[in-house]
């Protein structure tokens, strides 16, 4: 084929939450390398997250998606190496757990660089240190990913 492809989609659509709920592992490296890991010490990761419900208001899937992965998001890390700093890669690190991410975008007035980046990470990590031990860090809130996706 000639020419360059760039497939596009909503938040809000299946597509759009799919693959945002695809990033849970992604998040969590980054995290590790926010906080100073050795990015080529993590050996494998793997994660999931829930899928939000498809909607056409763009802000309310930003919310609805990222409330999947911080509240919802669920990774398995193995690591070549221990270190103290694991707790510090999950959602419940941050000042704003608890809080869902329709408000923290309201509070940054919908621009997403005005959001401090340690607020995207998953909600539960398991990080198995190869020979070493093996630690759950952070957890899932299903109430409030209830109350974000509009369950009754």
């Amino acid at each position: 084929p000639e020419g360059v492809f760039l497939p596009a989609y909503a938040t809000g659509s299946t597509a759009g939450s799919v693959a945002t709920a695809a990033r849970a592992a992604e998040l969590a490296v980054f995290r590790l390398l926010e906080v100073g890991y050795e990015p080529t010490d993590v050996l494998h990761a793997s994660g999931s997250a829930p899928m939000a419900p498809a909607t056409r208001d763009e802000d309310l899937a930003m919310g609805r998606t990222n409330d999947a992965l911080a509240y919802g998001g669920e990774v398995h890390l193995q690591v070549a190496r221990d270190d103290d700093r694991f707790e510090q890669i999950v959602s419940t690190a941050r000042d704003e757990y608890g809080t869902p991410f329709v408000e923290v975008f309201e509070e940054a007035d919908w621009d997403f660089y005005e959001v401090d980046e340690r607020v995207f990470a998953p909600a539960k990590v398991t990080v198995d240190v190869l020979d070493g031990p093996v630690y759950t860090v952070g957890e899932t809130d299903e109430e409030l990913l209830a109350a974000s996706f509009g369950y009754r």
